[in-house]
């Protein structure tokens, strides 16, 4: 009972001390005694009142360098990241051999995206201290993450050997041996990872290691494995990072309802904007253009990156993502556009004034794309990441055939030689380049037909578009029926209509009535991204039921026997506003794999 009093006693005496003003908090006070109230404010996390007495004291102390490293402390924890910049440098002038302030600058900088500063910090702490494991560590992930990878291998096998296993440092040695496509020391540095993780029981990290080895996996085309992974590591831990590599497999799959489930989990945990770039990325390939356009010019809002730190990324790659999925976008959303039905001269002009908008958004986002793919491919070149230099210089030249196409042929010939398992991929983006069939087609033939489902409605897009400038209408209908059988949110956007074969039912009055009925159904289901076919057969049938109230739509697989899509309109009549409100419901309803 008494030490019961005594601890309250001693309480309300420090909340009293919390309540005094700051003046009188600081006046007759030493400055450890300022620093001592300081601590005792922001462990009752009164961070106003601390910013302010420690302010007051750097003015009382101004060559007492504990006051601004406390601020930088204080900002850091906030997440003020410049603010907390500015106070460990001026911490720094007045204490410059100061090996903590240096991590803490180094840590700072790292989330301030300014990695050379970061780099020299930790060099600066490793010379005074070559053992210093937390800066080893630092300063090999900032290595790996500006491309220094030679750099890196050499700092860790160097701090393996004289300090012996560490779990931390063998992770990070096995995604340096990742990115410089070295499968087997990759693979073994991470399972030693793992092997001393499980052994001390560290679950977290065994959630992150196996989440990078589904990375190495997928880079190695070892999709299963990868897959794999993706399961251990959320059984450790359900992290963010485990459902989106999941979900990226699942839409590789074209497994669309299972990657947004994943992406949907992955952002009630993440704390990063990686879950809304996925989901951006699977509304795009999905068709779902408007919830794509949100997600990702929502990003590209964001203004604070410092979360990289914790990812393999940079500032122009991660731009250049968004800007690859918003020129997705906008080239979708003109083609939609172009396709969508209008039927009076009023819905003509909006439309045109639509399109217009989307074709700038979509010339503008090339633009940027290409400038930041050519920024992160100099950054490869600079540090002689061979292979991921090429990719990123043809990415950039794909509208100047004759330039990307030397890029592409190297880059072929290096990765090829490395993992066979990349061959179709490289058909694919040949044909693409050169517009040749028989090479989409070979590609197409050697693509896993499980794990690169993505990759073969791609090449099925390509297809329909160069048998068409070819003028062979048969292969090309082919290529979109087969191209719809895979992913029907692909179709609008590559300006593609549906080859379908029409089918009008329902009881009329007369003659005359049904023929006019037809006239305008035809005309509008033919403005709606579909193509109908009198001559000859289709693998899909559209089924319009006229119903009293309005119509009902059936789109049937005649292949397989199945009814893929229906849906019932209601509608009064066929005004100009009822037969646009029915072909933006079938272009919704056939056109989308997701929301349905």
């Amino acid at each position: 009972f008494l030490l019961i009093l005594l601890t309250t006693s001693i309480i309300q005496g420090r909340s009293s001390l919390i309540a005094q003003s700051t003046s009188e908090l600081i006046q007759n006070n030493t400055a450890q005694e300022i620093l001592t109230q300081a601590q005792e404010l922001r462990q009752a996390e009164r961070w106003e009142k601390a910013i302010e007495i420690l302010q007051k004291g750097e003015k009382l102390f101004p060559a007492d360098s504990h006051f601004p490293a406390e601020l930088g402390s204080i900002y850091l924890n906030r997440g003020l990241y410049t603010l907390a910049w500015n106070e460990y440098r001026r911490a720094e002038t007045l204490d410059p051999d100061n090996a903590e302030l240096w991590y803490e600058l180094s840590s700072v900088a790292g989330r301030l995206n300014k990695n050379d500063e970061s780099i020299q910090y930790l060099q600066r702490i490793l010379a005074r201290d070559p053992n210093n494991k937390d800066a080893i560590g630092d300063l090999s992930w900032m290595y790996f993450k500006t491309h220094r990878l030679s750099e890196g291998e050499q700092l860790l096998t160097e701090a393996l050997d004289r300090l012996g296993p560490d779990q931390g440092l063998e992770m990070t040695l096995a995604t340096i041996y990742s990115d410089q496509y070295r499968y087997e020391d990759a693979k073994a540095s991470y399972m030693k990872a793992i092997k001393h993780a499980e052994k001390n029981g560290f679950k977290l990290f065994l959630a992150v290691a196996y989440y990078n080895l589904s990375i190495l996996e997928s880079r190695f085309y070892r999709y299963a494995d990868a897959f794999n992974s993706t399961h251990l590591s959320l059984q450790y831990t359900e992290r963010a990072s485990g459902h989106l590599a999941r979900g990226e497999l699942y839409q590789r799959r074209l497994d669309f309802t299972k990657a947004h489930g994943e992406y949907l989990a992955a952002y009630e945990l993440d704390t990063s904007p990686l879950s809304k770039i996925n989901m951006a990325q699977l509304y795009q390939q999905a068709g779902n253009l408007t919830d794509a356009k949100t997600y990702a010019e929502n990003t590209l809002q964001q203004s604070d990156l410092s979360w990289m730190i914790n990812y393999g990324t940079d500032i122009d790659r991660y731009k250049k993502d968004l800007h690859q999925i918003l020129y997705d976008t906008y080239r979708g959303l003109a083609n939609e556009e172009h396709l969508r039905y209008k039927a009076n001269l009023w819905q003509e002009m909006n439309s045109l004034i639509g399109w217009m908008q989307y074709r700038f958004q979509q010339i503008w986002q090339e633009q940027l794309l290409t400038y930041y793919t050519l920024e992160a491919a100099d950054a490869y070149g600079v540090e002689n990441q061979k292979l991921d230099a090429l990719i990123h210089y043809y990415l950039a030249l794909q509208r100047y055939p004759w330039r990307a196409k030397p890029y592409l042929e190297e880059a072929m010939k290096y990765e090829t030689s490395l993992i066979e398992a990349s061959r179709p991929t490289y058909l694919y983006e040949m044909g693409k380049l050169e517009q040749k069939a028989e090479l989409i087609l070979q590609a197409i033939n050697q693509f896993d037909p499980v794990w690169e489902r993505d990759m073969i409605a791609d090449a099925y897009a390509e297809l329909a578009k160069i048998y068409q400038n070819q003028g062979k209408i048969d292969e090309s209908q082919a290529s979109i029926e087969a191209l719809y059988a895979l992913n029907r949110g692909a179709l609008l956007q590559r300006g593609c209509k549906l080859p379908i074969n029409l089918e009008i039912q329902g009881n009329f009055v007369t003659a005359s009535e049904q023929a006019g009925y037809r006239r305008a159904i035809t005309a509008i289901v033919s403005h709606s991204g579909l193509q109908i076919l009198t001559s000859k057969e289709s693998r899909f049938r559209l089924i319009i039921i006229r119903q009293s109230d309005g119509i009902r739509a059936e789109l049937r697989d005649t292949l397989k026997g199945a009814v893929l899509r229906e849906r019932t309109i209601a509608i009064p009549n066929l005004t100009s506003e009822s037969r646009q409100r029915i072909s933006l419901e079938l272009q919704k309803t056939l056109f989308s794999e997701l929301g349905q």
